[in-house]
């Protein structure tokens, strides 16, 4: 027989409690579904792919500011240049 326990003044089985408890400890969430391993392998390789393509757009940025700090350094040192003549 199961044990009953009272809860915010009702009764309840201990295995309804540990259920509103693990929800309550989710922030209200409720419990995810399990996946198969299909479904986990798939949504590994789409986020796998979104990472490279960012890391693309991000090496690409990485790319663009370095030329463009280099160019300002050259003109710094032309503009230095020119002050000391």
């Amino acid at each position: 027989m199961a044990r009953r326990v009272e809860r915010d003044g009702g009764e309840m089985d201990e295995a309804e409690a540990m259920a509103a408890g693990e929800d309550e400890s989710m922030g209200g969430l409720p419990p995810a579904h399990k996946l198969n391993k299909a479904t986990v392998l798939s949504k590994a390789t789409e986020y796998i792919g979104h990472l490279e393509r960012s890391n693309g757009v991000l090496v690409r940025e990485s790319h663009h500011l370095r030329s463009r700090v280099a160019g300002l350094e050259m003109m710094l040192m032309m503009y230095r240049q020119e002050q000391h003549q």
